[in-house]
Parts: structure tokens; C-alpha cells; sequence
């Protein structure tokens, strides 16, 4: 028993070690605008389990220009965002929510890119809790929440890089606030200051 395991350990190890590399050879190729190449070796990578090739063929596949190695193809998109997503690479999980929420290669669907976009928002993803606070504050795909709304508004503005969406963020939890009595803002608050991120495949970009 022992040296079965040992075997599968080693086999998984090897496997894991020939998709990192099939990976590299498809970001290369893609910088060089080898597309076909950076395919060919995304789709290799991916389908041994590497989650930032099944990411990276999601985004090809979702691109409407042509010339980047595939057609647009957003059911494709959806399969390797979903692959990726449910093995928690946090971008696919915010491009899959995205993707329900626009009924884009799946059928339209508020409360499916919420369960996506709540995982995102934990993991860390600064654009996806922004979303996530704007669901809440609307009550789209969830009941509407004024706490948390201004809850992941606060999120968005704390965690974010781009001054652009720590201003939106920023704004929209101002605005929020008129709306709420002062419970609720020390409420809203405090969750957000309780907020930590949970573990995901991939840092916040």
C-alpha cells in the first residue's frame, strides 16, 4: 500500500513538474505572438491541471478580436474558467461570475455569479468586492444588505491598487451611508475590519 502511494506521489509529481513547464513554453510563445503555439502548450498544461493555463485559455477564449490564437468561443471561456474556479484560482472565479452575470456562454443567472463572486471577493479580488458591495447595495442575486454592502465597499477601498475603483468604492460606500443609521455603519465596519482573505491559487493582480 505504502508503495502505491509512493508511485501516485511520484506520478503527480512529474505530471506537476511537466505543466509548469508546458506553461512557460506557452507563456513564451505568447510573448513572441506564437499563438498557435501558446495554445497548443495552455491546452497541455491545462488539461494536466495547471490552473493558470486553464485562466489563461479562458481569457483567449473570451477575447472577441481575432488573431490571438482561437476564435471567440465564451462556452469554452465558461469551461476553463469554471476548471480553473473550482480548484479556486480567484480571477477565474471573478471572470466566471462576470460571466453569469452578463449571460455570456451560460444562460444569465444574478445568484450564480454571486457564489462566484463572493469566493473572488474572499480570496482577496479588489474588483470583485466592489461588485460584490454593489450586488449587496441593489440586491441583485442576493437580498439587499446595506451593511454588507458597505461592508465590501470598505474592502474594495482598503485593498485596492487602482485609484480608480478606490474611488468608485470610496464613493459608493459615502453615498451608501447617508442611506444608514449609525448602527449600521459600526456594524458594516466592523466586519470589514474583521475581514481577512482566504487562500486562492492567485494574488490579487
Amino acid at each position: 500500500m505504502q508503495y502505491i502511494l509512493f508511485v501516485l506521489v511520484l506520478l503527480f509529481g512529474v505530471t506537476s513538474v511537466v505543466a509548469a513547464g508546458d506553461f512557460q513554453d506557452a507563456e513564451d510563445a505568447f510573448a513572441r505572438q506564437d499563438y498557435s503555439t501558446a495554445v497548443a502548450k495552455y491546452t497541455k498544461a491545462a488539461d494536466a491541471g495547471n490552473t493558470e493555463a486553464q485562466f489563461r485559455l479562458g481569457t483567449m477564449y473570451q477575447k472577441e478580436r481575432e488573431g490571438d490564437g482561437v476564435a471567440h468561443d465564451d462556452p469554452a471561456a465558461v469551461r476553463w474558467y469554471r476548471k480553473a474556479a473550482e480548484a479556486g484560482h480567484a480571477e477565474a472565479q471573478n471572470n466566471l461570475g462576470w460571466m453569469y452575470a452578463n449571460g455570456r456562454g451560460v444562460p444569465q443567472d444574478d445568484r450564480e455569479a454571486v457564489h462566484w463572486y463572493k469566493k473572488a471577493a474572499e480570496a482577496g479580488q479588489t474588483l470583485t468586492q466592489y461588485y460584490l458591495g454593489v450586488r449587496y447595495r441593489d440586491g441583485k442575486g442576493v437580498p439587499q444588505d446595506n451593511v454588507q454592502a458597505h461592508r465590501w465597499l470598505s474592502i474594495a477601498e482598503a485593498t485596492a491598487t487602482d485609484k480608480k475603483i478606490r474611488g468608485r468604492a470610496a464613493r459608493g460606500r459615502e453615498k451608501l451611508a447617508q442611506h444608514m443609521s449609525p448602527q449600521q455603519i459600526a456594524e458594516a465596519q466592523k466586519l470589514a475590519s474583521e475581514w481577512k482573505p482566504t487562500t486562492s491559487t492567485t494574488p490579487d493582480r
